[in-house]
């Protein structure tokens, strides 16, 4: 067999193996988090979303338009988040107008940080149902009550309210794992093209 058909096949194996190409699809990992987010309670009735510009901008929940089942995808900016990691634990969640997601000592969540600081990084916890947010610097997990609509960043342990399924674009989780490896190149080579 010839190398180009071999590395077709492969190439065609590669892309099964990483998923889809379009849509939304669920963060499973730290890597993940770098880029466009979608952030959904774990009831998967509402979604985060912000309102508002400036200083009078407010975060809140928001009520997931019903999809086909199993689709979870945002209908506006404002319920996007920029996730950019930050440290090699710890992400930062920033709104459609570079504001950050930040939780103060008393387990107040606002958006107003315009750069990221202690306040603003958030450790991604990973479990079976989804995704618990820690405080970084102030060891709390982010809460949403969708019954009451609240948002706060103090409870001690994880419980239903403290998980979220975050959503990430496919093409964005799948491009880096299928970029092509490089070939080897012998030193002869690699020393022509230096030159």
């Amino acid at each position: 067999m010839n190398r180009k058909k071999k590395k077709k096949r492969r190439h065609d194996e590669d892309e099964e193996e990483a998923g889809p190409r379009e849509g939304w699809v669920n963060v499973d990992s730290l890597e993940d988090f770098a880029g466009p987010v979608f952030i959904v309670t774990s009831d998967r009735s509402k979604c985060l979303a912000v309102f508002g510009e400036g200083e009078s901008a407010k975060l809140s929940l928001q009520r997931v338009t019903p999809r086909e089942e199993g689709e979870l995808e945002p209908d506006q900016v404002v319920e996007v988040f920029l996730a950019q990691p930050v440290a090699s634990n710890t992400v930062a969640l920033k709104t459609n107008m570079s504001r950050c997601l930040s939780s103060d000592k008393f387990g107040l969540v606002s958006i107003q940080g315009e750069a990221v600081g202690p306040q603003e990084e958030w450790i991604p916890v990973f479990r079976e149902d989804g995704v618990a947010f820690q405080s970084a610097v102030h060891e709390k997990f982010l809460k949403a009550e969708t019954a009451t609509g609240v948002l706060r960043a103090d409870s001690e342990t994880v419980g239903f309210c403290e998980v979220f399924t975050v959503r990430c674009q496919a093409a964005r989780k799948y491009a880096a794992k299928t970029k092509k490896v490089p070939e080897k190149k012998a030193p002869e080579e690699l020393e022509v093209e230096y030159l």
